[in-house]
């Protein structure tokens, strides 16, 4: 039929005759009709439902100690000046973006914008990370998104 496309940088499929698979974090089928994802062919999405539990994972090994993705939050938009910040650190860190054209006093501009306002991701063990966390002087608007486990 046409092109589905979300951004300008996502990929479409032109002529075919496809509607949109969903749009989200979650598929836009009730529970009752949708049939049971296979973990080879997912392409509506995953949820918390489908992460392991703590008990299916090794316990005997200490999480503290292995490097994981972590979501980091800021606030009031400041996630670029904490991901400059944690890299010039050497930390890995993902910062999603998305770069538009704006009209500004009736200029075209370049903006760059976050994807996902005030959250970026890095990379290293929760210990490495807790010293940026924690760190009241350079970054106080710096704050783990979500922890999972409780103590």
């Amino acid at each position: 039929m046409g092109k589905y496309c979300a951004t300008s940088d996502v990929k479409c499929i032109v002529g075919a005759d496809l509607s949109p698979l969903s749009a989200g974090l979650t598929s836009n089928a009730l529970p009752e009709v949708q049939k049971p994802i296979k973990p080879t062919n997912s392409q509506t999405g995953v949820s918390t439902n489908d992460a392991q539990s703590r008990t299916s994972v090794d316990t005997n090994k200490d999480t503290k100690d292995t490097p994981h993705w972590y979501a980091l939050r800021t606030t009031y938009g400041r996630e670029k000046k904490a991901y400059t910040y944690l890299t010039s650190k050497n930390v890995v860190t993902f910062y999603p973006t998305l770069k538009s054209i704006k009209i500004v006093d009736g200029k075209r501009v370049a903006i760059e914008e976050s994807r996902i306002p005030n959250i970026f991701f890095a990379y290293g063990t929760e210990d490495e990370l807790k010293a940026f966390v924690y760190d009241n002087v350079n970054l106080p608007y710096l704050r783990f998104y979500y922890r999972h486990t409780h103590v």
